[in-house]
């Protein structure tokens, strides 16, 4: 899908216990062509301060729903709001399905994440509660 011409806008993700959000940033996009389906992300838009092809696609790790998946766009970016196909279970180990590109394609949105961190800390009991 990516041609020599095009580029890779900043991508990253993060994730609830049901859910991914995508954040693609990119300045001023016109006429975004997203495509979701149950195991791939793809993108091609033209943004950016002169107006580039920039495009991406991401194999995700497991399946989610793509008709419940939701968008929202700002002049700033675009959010994809993507329902897992699994509720209830652990967390992504990461993004995409092959680790060797896991980083290369999206970052882990660090602000978003923390929620993560701290209902898995709450989900787990504690060495006090285990000793009763």
């Amino acid at each position: 899908m990516t041609s020599s011409r095009s580029l890779h806008p900043e991508v990253l993700w993060a994730q609830r216990q049901n859910e991914l959000y995508i954040t693609i940033n990119l300045v001023d996009i016109k006429d975004p062509k997203i495509d979701v389906t149950k195991d791939k992300i793809s993108f091609e838009g033209i943004g950016g301060t002169e107006q580039k092809l920039y495009q991406f696609e991401l194999n995700l790790n497991k399946e989610i729903n793509p008709e419940a998946s939701k968008r929202s766009q700002t002049a700033r970016s675009i959010i994809l709001v993507l329902d897992k196909a699994e509720h209830g279970q652990k967390y992504w180990p990461r993004l995409q399905k092959e680790p060797e590109n896991a980083n290369d394609a999206a970052k882990t949105d660090e602000p978003n994440e923390e929620p993560n961190k701290e209902a898995a800390q709450e989900e787990e009991p504690s060495k006090e509660a285990a000793k009763d």
